[in-house]
């Protein structure tokens, strides 16, 4: 896992300095595609609330990386590529893990994974200094678990119950599911992405999910994406069409693919109209998370009250999320 030592306010002093200079600095901006509308012209803003010097760390989920970027441009008043400058997230695991230990002070997260039974144990011989179990989790937006396939297979929709008996193993041939007479190679998340997280609860629901070869697991969502572009029978002697799940607004915005479409379930497609409304049901929020040690007056705290105030839920809006409910 990645861990960043230095703290989030010397860090964009640093970035501050170097772009100044016109040198860059920080995380490679190129390598997370953002949604144009980070950038879109704002409903509300008023004043930063807070200076470079005194932002708290964040990390969080890669969903919620156009979403950071706008945060700190709007309540910490920096320009929009020292914002992406200054955001280096470790993914969905790592923001929960780096804020219980104290390495950061706000994450803005999707779901958690539910712990292993190994993990429980591990966490129950040892309880190192300044970690809590205690946070605070509010809802900021509303996302949705979508799969994805590619653009060339002729699958109309999919019901959640037919989702599942594919990932049980049940079913293994697209024509069982109404499609054409091909084999589903279904691919599947690592069990410590937030997208894993959301299968297993809006889907599985408790039941196992069929053993995936190593292969078939993907670690990054932008190779999922790429790996189900790439799939089309009659390619460099492949089988079948791919199956494979993200987040709708990755896929949506930050990492969309002509080559790869998303697939309506229960007849339903999913775009922000269906999602706000929440005639697509495979939904669930997404959060802003402190400690619930974080000293009032602090930081963290302004930064949440901010975020839950009216200037917070237009930026969540104004980034491109669905609202939450």
């Amino acid at each position: 896992m990645k861990m960043r030592t230095k703290g989030f306010a010397a860090a964009v002093a640093v970035m501050l300095l170097f772009t100044s200079c016109g040198t860059g600095g920080g995380q490679d901006a190129a390598d997370i595609p953002t949604a144009a509308s980070t950038t879109a012209a704002p409903t509300t803003t008023g004043k930063p609330i807070l200076d470079s010097a005194s932002l708290p760390a964040l990390d969080g989920s890669t969903a919620c990386i156009p979403l950071a970027y706008l945060v700190l441009q709007r309540a910490g008043g920096l320009t929009e590529a020292q914002a992406e400058a200054a955001v280096d997230f470790t993914k969905t695991a790592g923001a929960y893990e780096r804020l219980r230990y104290g390495d950061v002070d706000l994450i803005l997260v999707y779901e958690e994974a539910e712990p292993s039974a190994e993990e429980e144990e591990e966490d129950r011989e040892v309880v190192p200094d300044g970690y809590t179990e205690d946070l605070e989790l509010h809802p900021l937006g509303r996302d949705a678990l979508v799969f994805l396939t590619s653009a060339e297979n002729p699958i109309a929709s999919l019901t959640v119950q037919q989702v599942k008996d594919i990932y049980t193993g049940k079913v293994t041939n697209w024509k069982e599911v109404g499609g054409t007479d091909a084999p589903i190679v279904a691919y599947q998340r690592d069990a410590d992405s937030g997208s894993q997280a959301l299968m297993e609860k809006l889907v599985m629901q408790g039941t196992p999910m069929a053993k995936a070869p190593q292969d078939l697991v993907e670690t990054e969502m932008g190779g999922l994406v790429e790996r189900i572009a790439g799939f089309v029978p009659g390619t460099d002697g492949q089988d079948g069409y791919a199956l494979g799940y993200s987040v709708w607004y990755y896929a949506e915005n930050m990492y969309a693919d002509p080559n790869v479409k998303m697939i309506p379930i229960d007849g339903v497609y999913p775009d922000l109209a269906a999602l706000s409304a929440g005639a697509y049901t495979l939904l669930n929020d997404f959060y802003a998370g402190i400690r619930k040690d974080a000293p009032e007056g602090g930081t963290a705290r302004a930064l949440l009250a901010w975020l839950l105030s009216d200037a917070g839920r237009a930026c969540v809006a104004d980034a491109g999320y669905a609202p939450v409910q």
